[in-house]
């Protein structure tokens, strides 16, 4: 996570800010095509 810039899950579980939009939005954000298909 730190890697791609994106906030830690656990941080966010623990300041009552993860549910299912923010894991969602993160889970866009990590997705990544490294093989072009």
């Amino acid at each position: 996570m730190k890697k791609e810039g994106l906030p830690d899950p656990q941080e966010l579980h623990e300041k009552g800010e993860w549910n299912w939009d923010t894991f969602l939005d993160i889970a866009k954000k990590a997705t990544k095509d490294t093989n072009g298909d």
